[in-house]
């Protein structure tokens, strides 16, 4: 029997640095690792956030198993789920997790139609795997 594994969320203190995170959870034994929605804490926007993620990745023997993306009620969240996207597939993490919050639920058309310009986006990022 295939017993689950857990995983914990970077969202426990932002004020730790992303670095010493990934050693404190790998020393509690967890193998994986979600980012929250912080970008500024995780540095997950920037190649060079990216790399770091990578390293720290392997150093600590860890794996990212999900990005939480940003609220989609803001202005440019198309655009921040379209970079998280990106990030995930060059990451090779395999859930980006959305949550409507936010939404303006008298209007439900309008959400739901985003909904499928963000998973073939994120099912067919511009960036090869």
């Amino acid at each position: 029997m295939n017993l689950p594994a857990i995983s914990i969320s970077t969202t426990f203190n932002y004020k730790i640095p992303i670095e010493e995170q990934f050693a404190r959870i790998a020393s509690a034994g967890f193998p994986y690792v979600s980012f929250g929605a912080n970008e500024e804490h995780s540095g997950i926007l920037s190649p060079s956030g990216r790399q770091r993620i990578k390293e720290c990745l392997q150093q600590y023997r860890l794996q990212l198993d999900t990005i939480h993306g940003p609220r989609m009620d803001l202005p440019d969240s198309i655009k921040q789920i379209h970079m998280i996207a990106d990030a995930a597939a060059e990451l090779e993490v395999p859930v980006v997790f959305e949550n409507p919050q936010g939404w303006n639920l008298e209007s439900p058309d309008l959400a739901i139609s985003v909904l499928p310009c963000i998973v073939n986006h994120i099912t067919n990022p511009p960036i090869s795997r």
